[in-house]
């Protein structure tokens, strides 16, 4: 159960010492601990230069760098954010409607796309994707 912790900006987590797997699971406990989560910050979205519409962010990670990539489904685009939450550079814009983001080696992305049944692979530079 998640509740808040009063005048703070946390949420803490009961857990109970072990839980059983599921019946389908080879029969193992699973050790679990108490979860402390903390709101660090929030970010509203805007509305940008090149946008249709308000941004809805559906896919986030973290480059090895520590930048974050995003996609926004409304815009069909991808853009990076540096460690102050600042967009860099311009995003890339897709022709379908990506849904998530994952980053794997120093500065690649694999973006999901909506309704083709591929992947996009990016390459991150300073402050932009581009296709490959």
């Amino acid at each position: 159960m998640l509740h808040a912790v009063p005048d703070t900006n946390t949420i803490e987590e009961d857990v109970q010492d072990t839980q059983p797997l599921p019946t389908d699971q080879p029969s193992a406990q699973v050790a679990a601990r108490p979860v402390k989560l903390t709101l660090v910050t929030t970010l509203d979205f805007l509305k940008t230069k090149g946008d249709e519409k308000y941004p809805y962010v559906t896919g986030l990670d973290f480059l090895s760098d520590g930048r974050i990539a995003a996609v926004d489904h409304y815009n069909n685009s991808c853009f990076i954010l540096d460690e102050s939450l600042q967009r860099q550079g311009s995003a890339y814009k897709f022709q379908d409607d990506p849904l998530d983001v994952t980053c794997y080696g120093e500065n690649k992305l694999a973006v999901t796309l909506g309704y083709v049944q591929e992947m996009k692979l990016d390459i991150v530079t300073e402050t932009l994707c581009t296709s490959f």
